[in-house]
């Protein structure tokens, strides 16, 4: 029997840049969605994704 743990997270986040062209359209198709607009890092825009975990 194999056992199972819940650690309580609810939502797992991610944070991507405007220079990860390939990597957004695959965050998006496994289902992150997006989160806000953070502040920029060395001139570059950043956003925060998140998808919801399942119970």
């Amino acid at each position: 029997m194999m056992a199972t743990y819940n650690c309580g997270a609810l939502v797992f986040a991610l944070h991507t840049s405007e220079l990860m062209q390939v990597a957004l359209p695959l965050y998006q198709r496994i289902g992150f969605k997006w989160w806000s607009t953070v502040p920029m890092i060395h001139g570059v825009k950043y956003d925060v994704y998140a998808k919801q975990l399942d119970s």
